[in-house]
Formats: C-alpha cells, structure tokens, sequence
C-alpha cells in the first residue's frame, strides 16, 4: 500500500493519508502531498527519502512531593536552654538575618525544618558559640 505524506521544506511530516490524497483533500492541497516510505508518522522526517522517526524526549521523573517537618514555636524554643533563649535574643539585636527569623518564628508559630537559610542560621549560630552543638541536633531532630 502506499502512503502519501504533506511536508514542510525540511522534510518534517505534518499528516498521512493511505489514500490517494486527491480523492481525499481539497486539489490546492492534495498536491502538497507525495509517496513516503510506510511507517512514516506526523513529526517523522523524510532524509533521503528514508524515515527519521521523532524523538520524543523522556518525561521529567515524577516529583516526590516532601514531607513538611513543621516545628510549634513552643517545641523550638523548648529545645534551647535558658542560656541560649537569652544570648539568641541579645544577638538579634545586632543581626538582621537573625531578628528576621525570631520574627517569622512568632508570625508564623512553626520553624520549617525544611527551610535552607534557617538551618543555615542555627548552624551559624552554633560555629559562633550562640548555640550548642546538642541543641542544634535536638532542633534538627524535631518532628
């Protein structure tokens, strides 16, 4: 059987028809149509006069959606010491980055575990000696 392909100046294939196009399109466009290898499918190309078949790039893997690891505000704080609650507030007073965040913490009544810049934060405060390494740990482990 013969197939008949419309084609784009490169070759591309925009529709087939197994059927003899004049019977089947308007003349204006059956004559855009020629004879192509069989197999040929809509976004093949014809190289040569052989088929080019389309690549189709493989799907994007599915996201695995993460779990929120929210911490009570009252769950962070009660994983300081006393010590640490009062150096973290005298601290805040000269950084920014660190007011910005008890701020957060007392609008939005959580700490998201999953936050980059504020376990950065609590490990800056750690290296700095406002924070012990263990309740670093112990905020890290919450949730």
């Amino acid at each position: 059987m013969t197939l008949y392909a419309r084609l784009t100046e490169d070759g591309l294939v925009l529709e087939t028809c197994e059927h003899e196009p004049t019977g089947c399109f308007h003349p204006d466009i059956a004559k855009e149509f020629q004879t192509v290898p069989e197999g040929a499918e809509p976004g093949d190309s014809i190289v040569s006069g052989k088929i080019v078949k389309a690549v189709t790039p493989d799907p994007p893997p599915a996201q695995v959606p993460t779990e929120q690891r929210l911490v009570p505000r009252n769950e962070f704080l009660n994983a300081l010491t006393r010590v640490e609650r009062i150096a973290i507030n005298d601290v805040a007073n000269d950084d920014a980055e660190l007011k910005d965040f008890l701020n957060q913490l007392e609008i939005n009544g959580h700490f998201d575990l999953e936050q980059g810049e504020d376990i950065a934060l609590l490990d800056r405060l750690e290296a700095q000696g406002v924070l012990s390494e263990a309740s670093v740990t112990a905020i890290k482990a919450l949730k």
